[in-house]
């Protein structure tokens, strides 16, 4: 296996080791720097832009505008000659280096000397990962390298700076370098059945960005590879709802056509007669509408479809969407309780036969059957004054829209 940077920094001498990724702190043999000895935040500013366009000649006027921006000061240039001589005091006394080997003045103005005894580790990591090839490389290597690269992450790009407009790219780019390692990674460790390794940096990866949906993907992967089937299901409900309430949407396709796996896998055992109809059968005393997630919804709603296409009955769907009367601020951060509550009216309203599942932010998806159009409005209506005459109907309001599916339309 490569040796990692971690590994390798223990025989660095002599040489400037500068980490970029997770946090930004300089080390030259026994002594390091951070932000933490820096009491001037343009001194620092100064350094990490440097270093960050390391690749790049810096004019005069692009360093005065990265430090100063439109404020007005006298004399930029003499102010930006100082910050460079306190940046390089800083460096030889708190690491003892000689700092003109590192930071040199070109035209006036100054650049990092890419020349100099010095490894960064964002170089590392961005080498790691787009110079490996799985065309021309044994598998394991290509996993180990992935696997290594992921190890370097070990956060955002200079995060102490993340605000800054010159930061924003960079992150971006080695975040996706990150996102990359980790779902090629999966790949190959999905195939060689290592589940739990799997789990861990999908883990890892969803912490750094929870709306990648292909790490949550492969973590439902490696828990139903794994037997961990509730598990599996768990997380399966916590992506749906953390869509639903961030963009008002379910995940894609990666995410719910795991959702049937997961069900078919549930229960790991042969089953007699017997046993399928008692683990059929509801538990308890059946009370309330059925409640159900988006996903077994659809099979509810398509079931019923087919069943309407020889029968001749209508099915009758309905959209349910919640909107702010007044205080929107309270709705929004009372969100989940209210949409709790709201469940229970409409549970508690309709019949046992109907079916209700949340489908989006803010909205509900209702099915009712054996019912005339008449009726539904008449249903509707009722459940409307009755959300109104609560204590919920002083923050939102029901906007409802019905859709009639006739066994014509299915013919068609």
């Amino acid at each position: 296996m490569f040796n990692t940077v971690e590994n390798e920094k223990k025989e660095y001498k002599d040489i400037l080791y500068i980490q970029a990724l997770g946090d930004f702190t300089l080390k030259y043999n026994d002594k390091t720097l951070s932000g933490h000895n820096v009491r001037s935040k343009q001194v620092w500013s100064l350094l990490t832009y440097l270093i960050s366009n390391r690749h790049n000649d810096s004019s005069l006027d692009k360093l005065m505008d990265v430090l100063w921006g439109e404020d007005e000061i006298d004399d930029p240039l003499n102010a930006l000659k100082n910050l460079a001589y306190r940046l390089r005091n800083i460096l030889k006394d708190n690491l003892g280096i000689n700092p003109s080997d590192y930071i040199i003045s070109k035209h006036g103005s100054y650049s990092w000397n890419t020349g100099a005894a010095c490894i960064i580790d964002a170089d590392i990591f961005e080498d790691m990962v787009k110079n490996t090839n799985p065309k021309f490389m044994d598998e394991k290597d290509v996993c180990e390298r992935y696997l290594n690269a992921i190890e370097l992450y070990k956060g955002s790009f200079m995060p102490q700076f993340a605000y800054k407009e010159w930061i924003v790219p960079l992150s971006v780019y080695y975040q996706n370098l990150y996102m990359e390692s980790v779902e090629k990674a999966c790949e190959i460790l999905l195939n060689n059945f290592n589940y739990s390794k799997v789990e861990e940096i999908c883990m890892a990866a969803i912490n750094v960005d929870a709306f990648v949906e292909i790490n949550h993907a492969n973590l439902i992967k490696s828990l139903i590879g794994s037997n961990n089937n509730k598990k599996a299901l768990a997380h399966y409900d916590y992506v749906s709802k953390l869509f639903y309430d961030q963009f008002g949407i379910k995940p894609s396709n990666i995410i719910t056509d795991l959702y049937t796996e997961i069900t078919a896998k549930k229960s790991g055992y042969e089953k007699n007669i017997t046993m399928l109809k008692n683990d059929l059968r509801e538990p308890g005393n059946v009370r309330g509408t059925m409640q159900c997630n988006y996903e077994t919804f659809k099979s509810i709603y398509r079931l019923h479809a087919r069943a309407a296409s020889r029968s001749g009955k209508s099915i009758f769907i309905v959209l349910l969407d919640l909107n702010h009367k007044t205080n929107k601020k309270y709705l929004e951060d009372n969100r989940e309780e209210i949409l709790e509550n709201i469940l229970g009216i409409i549970c508690g309203f309709l019949r046992k036969d109907d079916v209700v599942a949340r489908c989006g932010a803010m909205q509900f998806a209702i099915m009712l059957s054996n019912i005339t159009y008449e009726n539904t409005i008449m249903v509707l209506d009722r459940l409307n004054k009755k959300l109104i005459s609560s204590d919920i109907g002083k923050y939102v309001e029901l906007q409802t829209q019905i859709e009639i599916l006739k066994p014509v339309e299915l013919e068609a």
